[in-house]
């Protein structure tokens, strides 16, 4: 009987050992678990950072690159406003890059937008400076702005007179203006002589009936006044005086010298447009 006892209880023994033994393997295997998964979200984590860090890194790159491609636009020989227009089309075109950003290094503020402006004013008047330089064309440069304004008119376009002549300013459209034609004829100055000759212009013999009148010329040295005195016998000039005034000096200077050739001129008639 004994010896029966002692045999369960030994088996009871080692079941018991085995029982712990698998426990503590059990336990060993999900520590082990544990650490591995412990381990593995510590990987999964490096390589979304890493997956960011490489983005971050592209996303520099292409900025880089953009902005390679402004600095060589910008160094260009271009025209200043052309280099603006694209520059600002291109950083429109990007979301990833700030025009503020992009004018700190480029160009103030006020003068990229006043370029931008000045551009579309350009655009938007292209056919009214074009309709205005054709009728000043047109009507070989005699029109002035307010001609070309009432011509515009008439074409069924709206202009207003400050613009008109701030376009013929701005693209040196000056209307020639015709000179005043000089006339020796002031009125009535003076005593006015009788009309004796009564349209009468035919003489019959040498300094029986003289004529004088002031003619004006203009030439590049400016205006001149010459007058002369004709017989009307055979248009021949008895005397003349030229001038850079039309005065009395000029008339006094004329009368001496045909006096001085002539000492008789007895019954002359001198006609001029006073009588």
């Amino acid at each position: 009987m004994k010896s029966k006892i002692s045999n369960n209880k030994s088996t009871k023994v080692s079941k018991n050992f085995d029982s712990k033994d698998q426990l503590n393997s059990s336990i060993s295997v999900l520590e082990k678990l544990k650490l591995l998964e412990e381990k593995n979200n510590h990987f999964k984590k490096r390589e979304k950072n890493l997956e960011k860090e490489i983005k971050l890194l592209k996303k520099e790159i292409e900025a880089l690159k953009k902005w390679k491609a402004l600095v060589e636009i910008f160094d260009s020989n271009q025209p200043r406003q052309e280099k603006i227009k694209k520059i600002y089309n291109k950083v429109k075109a990007d979301k990833n890059l700030r025009l503020t950003q992009v004018l700190k290094e480029f160009s103030p503020i006020s003068t990229f937008y006043y370029e931008l402006k000045k551009e579309d004013f350009d655009k938007k008047n292209e056919e009214i400076i074009s309709q205005v330089k054709l009728i000043f064309e047109e009507n070989k440069a005699r029109y002035g702005k307010r001609r070309i304004k009432a011509e515009f008119n008439n074409r069924g376009y709206k202009i207003g007179l400050k613009k008109v002549r701030r376009l013929m300013e701005k693209f040196n459209l000056k209307a020639i203006c015709p000179r005043r034609k000089y006339k020796s004829y002031k009125g009535t100055v003076g005593k006015i002589a009788d009309n004796i000759l009564n349209r009468n212009f035919v003489a019959n013999k040498p300094n029986q009936k003289w004529t004088t009148n002031v003619t004006e010329f203009s030439g590049p040295f400016g205006k001149a006044y010459l007058s002369p005195i004709l017989d009307m016998f055979n248009g021949e000039v008895i005397a003349w005086d030229l001038s850079i005034s039309a005065n009395n000096q000029q008339i006094r200077k004329m009368l001496q010298r045909a006096f001085s050739k002539h000492k008789n001129l007895e019954g002359l008639i001198f006609h001029s447009d006073q009588g």
